[in-house]
């Protein structure tokens, strides 16, 4: 990820049916997601975050039953998430041993609608749309019945001007801090095992 590409997602990309982990968070990309991403029935990783991707997320990813991490947050991707996604969290896409981090997207109920970007009843950590705040366990259906308020954020900003939350807030945050940290080595110390030059690898 993190490569500063834009344009949109080229239609060969579907056609590499041995791909196993798609990287392509951080770039500028534009577009929708394929129906034809369903040919990618290996695919285990995709992270399509911080791009500005418009459209729903096609149910045709419901074919890619050996999923285990789908990153779609801070996108412009909106709709509801389709049953047939929902349904692979009871397969691999799920959140195993408490862990989080696995299934994200932009279903937190930010603040100045009420309401969020993307409706997901299936996904471990949502994030609000508008702060980019992220929180783990995320009870969507305690939104959808008012019984329910938002999480407690103490937000504060680094040298760039980029938001920090304080952990001590919430307990939930603390958790997403700590997984967050403890994914990413994993997922790099994967990467850097199989090589870059692996063609079920691509990250750009």
């Amino acid at each position: 990820g993190n490569g500063n590409l834009n344009g949109t997602l080229p239609i060969s990309l579907y056609d590499l049916t041995n791909l196993t982990h798609l990287y392509i968070d951080g770039n500028n990309f534009s577009g929708n997601i394929s129906d034809k991403i369903g040919q990618l029935k290996r695919l285990k990783h995709l992270t399509v975050y911080d791009n500005p991707l418009t459209g729903s997320l096609p149910s045709k990813l419901g074919f890619c039953e050996e999923l285990e991490m789908l990153h779609i947050e801070n996108t412009n991707l909106n709709g509801t998430v389709p049953d047939e996604v929902c349904m692979l969290t009871k397969i691999d896409l799920n959140s195993l041993n408490d862990e989080v981090e696995i299934f994200k997207a932009d279903c937190a109920h930010d603040n100045e609608t009420g309401v969020p970007f993307i409706t997901c009843t299936c996904c471990d950590t949502c994030c609000d749309h508008i702060t980019h705040n992220c929180f783990a366990n995320y009870n969507y259906s305690d939104f959808a019945t008012n019984t329910a308020t938002r999480p407690s954020q103490n937000i504060t900003t680094n040298e760039t001007g980029s938001p920090i939350v304080n952990p001590t807030e919430d307990s939930r945050v603390s958790l997403f801090m700590r997984k967050f940290e403890d994914e990413v080595l994993q997922r790099d110390a994967k990467f850097n095992d199989l090589g870059s030059e692996d063609p079920r690898y691509l990250a750009l």
